[in-house]
């Protein structure tokens, strides 16, 4: 949410712009062409709005942390570079975030698709 009300998400929408691709469809919204194609496909965001209406909140967002991408680092990846791994915590819990970030090394990137995410808490920020 910006400081003026608006709201704005803080991962960019990945699939904008991109040609359709059959494994977009559990991560898509998308509408059928009267031949039966998908067409005007984006990002599902619900599940997330699901998770922030409840209370939860993404830890890079708290700090403000820019955009890193956890996957689309595979030669294979041909789904793009997105940010689909992360970290929520309770609004109780959120004045203690300090530091969200990916962990990019050689070996998590030959470890796995999806790059790790760590989030550095400050309990003494709890009151």
């Amino acid at each position: 949410m910006q400081r003026d009300g608006r709201w704005v998400h803080y991962h960019p929408d990945p699939y904008a712009g991109q040609p359709w691709n059959s494994n977009f469809i559990h991560q898509c919204l998308y509408k059928l062409s009267e031949s039966g194609e998908p067409v005007n496909w984006r990002a599902d965001r619900q599940p997330g709005q699901t998770l922030l209406a409840a209370g939860l909140k993404d830890t890079a967002a708290l700090v403000n942390k820019p955009w890193q991408r956890t996957v689309g680092h595979y030669s294979h990846a041909d789904m793009g570079s997105r940010e689909i791994d992360g970290h929520r915590v309770t609004s109780s819990l959120a004045s203690a975030v300090i530091d969200c970030d990916v962990v990019k090394t050689d070996l998590t990137r030959a470890a796995s698709d999806h790059l790790p995410k760590v989030t550095t808490l400050d309990l003494s920020r709890l009151r």
